[in-house]
């Protein structure tokens, strides 16, 4: 599939062994502040859980049944924010140093699609689970409430509350990715360079 331009480039912010949650959420709240613009989805990867949540114009709003959820630095490994024209993907990274102290470093990989240009891409459309059950077990469609929907993969007993635009009924939800095919400059071999999250899409199947 033919792609528009795309730029990627590399930030570091740098941050101390932080001591207490609120410190983290404001060091990840000043990278939101420098780099988004505009509405996002966002998924934020904990060692203990998978959190979803919205981000409208540097707000973060979660669903109703996370609503008292913070991001604890103990456990916060990435966050990645997403729109169908740019990622923006914050990866925390232990660093050892010379003086025997180690400290925690934000990494902020910023990938942008701007509207020229002729790079590749393959986007891929996989759906997040399969099944939407209620209490009765009984099969549903998705149908988002709040801007959230709510996945359930009753066999393994575990569900996730994705962001989802539009009212539904949907009969799944797509996670959207692309990967980016880049070419060796001596030998014009292609591969692919880095990929990124573009988007959660209620879809119906034979809509």
């Amino acid at each position: 599939m033919s792609g528009e331009k795309t730029e990627i480039y590399l930030k570091h912010n740098s941050c101390s062994v932080l001591k207490s949650e609120a410190m983290v959420e404001d060091a990840l709240q000043d990278i939101i502040d420098k780099y988004s613009d505009g509405q996002y989805k966002v998924i934020i990867y904990m060692m203990n859980k998978l959190v979803f949540a919205r981000l409208d114009f540097g707000k973060l709003t979660y669903p109703n049944d996370v609503q008292d959820f913070i991001i604890n630095e103990k456990y916060f490994n990435e966050m990645r924010i997403f729109n169908e024209h740019k990622e923006i993907h914050i990866k925390k990274k232990k660093n050892n140093y010379h003086d025997g102290q180690t400290k925690n470093r934000f990494y902020v990989t910023i990938i942008v699609d701007s509207a020229d240009g002729d790079n590749e891409y393959v986007e891929v459309h996989a759906e997040l689970f399969n099944k939407a059950y209620d209490q009765a077990n009984e099969k549903l469609t998705i149908v988002p409430k709040n801007g959230f929907a709510k996945l359930s993969d009753y066999d393994r007993k575990i569900y996730l509350n994705v962001p989802v635009d539009g009212a539904g009924p949907f009969d799944k939800c797509n996670l959207i990715t692309r990967s980016y095919i880049t070419y060796n400059e001596t030998t014009g071999q292609a591969g692919y360079g880095f990929f990124r999250f573009v988007d959660i899409k209620g879809v119906i199947k034979n809509g």
